[in-house]
């Protein structure tokens, strides 16, 4: 079984860059919501910024497997969008 590698992203430049493997990621799962679009939380934290950006990813032989788009504040851990997103998840 592949190596599955887990990285933790916090500098926005790193997020966008990630979008469009982000994208592909989210529309190849039949449970998500337009509340866990890459275009949709990227935007809310860019425009409401709350906290710093601790996004994690997984990979499996290089391809973008599974994200977990977390926030950190005041030493507590959010998912993004939490403030104002109604579904939220991984």
């Amino acid at each position: 079984m592949p190596a599955t590698t887990v990285e933790v992203v916090n500098r926005w430049e790193d997020l966008t860059a990630l979008l469009p493997e982000w994208q592909r990621l989210y529309e190849q799962c039949v449970l998500a919501t337009p509340f866990q679009n890459p275009y949709w939380l990227t935007p809310l934290w860019r425009h409401f910024p709350h906290g710093e950006l601790c996004v994690w990813t997984a990979r499996c032989q290089g391809t973008l497997v599974g994200i977990l788009p977390l926030l950190q504040e005041n030493g507590f851990v959010s998912l993004m969008g939490a403030s104002v997103t109604d579904y939220k998840d991984a």
